[in-house]
């Protein structure tokens, strides 16, 4: 049997994270195990999905990152892998590092690696230090494999692997508002300022300085991370100011409940997102969901088909979609329709088994 370890550098519930937790709970051939460089909730899912796991936090020592990178090559070689996998940027660093012979290594690149995104010096140690010490190289779209240096994509196999985002089955049409109701657009973010939530707000104001405050229920779901506060601060005192009704939740753990409750997402990122794992959840819920035209979202959507596309921190075309959208029930019910059958595309099944299928072609096992 196939021996797999996934390494990651957080034990937290990010993106990335919840992606690997959902693909290693479900059943697979594999015998698959993660190393983590440090504690967090996804230890705990992880052991609850028997997925051995081993965590190398505090074993480093006072030697900084040639520390982790020891005790990396040692919990790695413990464990006997054929395949070792980098589940983020900062992993495929320490596994340039750490790489030992034996294993094919593979780089599983989960965020916008091109120029636009990473400032010169550190492309350049990704792309002509870090990667080329790999045997291959998945992207979770195909907007992220676009953003790999062409010597890269010439040179080493490369595919496209998109997140296991935990749509296990086409979900029944859920409840939503009536025609003459306010609609119901929701915000699923962390906090950060470059996922633009700040744009929503100010969409919001505009929609109630032009009379239509009654039209709208905004729900703002998401926390702040790493004790940054201010910006999520900021955003309370301009939402206080608006003049719409705009709420926020916190963390949610029940993220269905929430999207069953909505009519619309909006996600507002101002720089590209590499995937965007929300959008294929709510498009699965039957929400229309208003998103940049960029990035993965942009790979995601059809424009005007199974979603609505906007530029990027562009609040009064924001405004005006969602305007139109509050307008137009009958609208509404056919774009979400098509979006669930979209949303299918990107089931657990699917994306389970295209998962293992890059695998076996970037470690060159087929």
């Amino acid at each position: 049997m196939t021996r797999v370890v996934f390494v990651d550098h957080s034990g937290a519930l990010g993106g990335g994270q919840l992606g690997l937790a959902r693909y290693l709970e479900h059943p697979s051939e594999l015998e698959r195990s993660s190393v983590l460089l440090e504690n967090g909730p996804l230890v705990a899912r992880l052991e609850q999905a028997g997925i051995r796991t081993t965590v190398i936090a505090g074993r480093a020592g006072k030697w900084g990152a040639l520390g982790k990178v020891r005790a990396l090559r040692r919990a790695l070689r413990e464990l006997a892998p054929d395949i070792v996998v980098a589940n983020s940027t900062r992993c495929i660093y320490l596994l340039a590092a750490a790489r030992f012979r034996g294993p094919a290594w593979v780089a599983y690149v989960r965020e916008d690696v091109s120029a636009h995104s990473l400032g010169a010096l550190k492309r350049a140690l990704l792309h002509r230090v870090a990667l080329p010490r790999f045997d291959g190289v998945i992207a979770n779209s195909a907007f992220t494999l676009s953003g790999l240096s062409e010597p890269i994509r010439r040179r080493m196999p490369h595919a496209v692997a998109y997140p296991v985002s935990g749509i296990s089955a086409p979900i029944s049409a859920p409840h939503r508002a009536a025609a003459d109701g306010p609609l119901r657009v929701l915000s699923l973010s962390r906090l950060y300022p470059w996922k633009g939530v700040h744009v929503l707000i100010a969409a919001a104001r505009l929609l109630a300085q032009g009379g239509h405050a009654d039209a709208f229920e905004f729900t703002i779901a998401g926390d702040a991370v790493f004790g940054d506060d201010g910006y999520a601060e900021g955003l309370r005192r301009r939402a206080a100011e608006s003049g719409a009704a705009i709420s926020f939740v916190g963390h949610v753990a029940d993220v269905e409940a929430l999207l069953a409750e909505s009519d619309v997402l909006a996600l507002c990122s101002i720089t590209p997102e590499a995937f965007g794992q929300v959008v294929p959840q709510a498009m699965a819920h039957g929400l229309v969901v208003v998103a940049p035209d960029q990035g993965g979202p942009a790979e995601i959507i059809a424009g005007g088909e199974t979603g609505v596309l906007v530029p990027p921190g562009d609040a009064e075309a924001l405004a005006a979609k969602l305007l139109r959208l509050a307008n137009d029930a009958g609208r509404r019910a056919a774009l979400g329709e098509r979006a669930r059958a979209r949303a299918a595309e990107f089931a657990d099944e699917r994306t389970v088994t295209g998962l293992e299928d890059a695998l076996a072609t970037t470690a060159r096992l087929r």
